[in-house]
């Protein structure tokens, strides 16, 4: 959900919500020389699993992680990619600022 909105990140806190969200997961196929890289989504079977584990991550840690996820991915993105540096983690976050403060202020109002 690195491009949602905050009506995408938030989740139904119910215990079934809570249930199907652990359950949704994916894999990633390799491109190869006439197939692109590609991004499944499964949804495994309640019976089959028997524990879950929740981490629990500092929101900071996620911010830099996703800064540095994007730029890895930036020409699959068509855009540019930020300097590696806290000048470029500034102007990453500028942007994204830019994009999402209206709709996160009509969101929360």
């Amino acid at each position: 959900c690195d491009h949602a909105g905050p009506q995408k990140s938030i989740k139904d806190l119910s215990v079934n919500g809570f249930l199907n969200q652990c359950r949704v997961g994916s894999y990633v196929t390799r491109a190869t020389e006439t197939v692109p890289e590609r991004r499944h989504k499964v949804k495994q079977n309640i019976d089959h699993i028997g524990k879950v584990v929740h981490l629990m991550r500092d929101p900071h840690d996620n911010v830099v992680s996703r800064f540095h996820m994007d730029n890895r991915q930036a020409d699959s993105r068509h855009h540019d990619s930020y300097a590696n540096n806290p000048e470029g983690f500034q102007a990453w976050c500028a942007a994204y600022d830019e994009v999402f403060l209206k709709k996160q202020a009509s969101f929360f109002k």
